[in-house]
């Protein structure tokens, strides 16, 4: 990640960091996987997928920063991100 050619393109770091990460996709073991196989999955998939890389670095929980559009008073939320998923 502070690979210079990444630093400016977020999505190349992302196809990167996945094909190091996955160490099983479908019938690919992990000698199989690179970037052009993470580079082409769906984008639905890569974005599950960065959930639960968070949720394994920091939980299911993820804290944000809100501010309500009636008062204007900000506050921090938890959200649980197994709720974005359909199961």
């Amino acid at each position: 990640m502070l690979n210079p050619q990444f630093r400016n393109n977020p999505a190349k770091m992302l196809t990167a960091l996945l094909a190091r990460v996955i160490v099983k996709l479908g019938a690919l073991d992990r000698s199989r996987i690179d970037t052009s196989v993470t580079a082409d999955m769906f984008k639905s998939d890569r974005d599950f997928l960065v959930v639960k890389l968070k949720e394994i670095d920091s939980g299911p929980d993820m804290e944000i920063d809100v501010e309500c559009s009636e008062c204007g008073r900000k506050f921090k939320a938890m959200l649980d991100m197994a709720d974005f998923f359909v199961k």
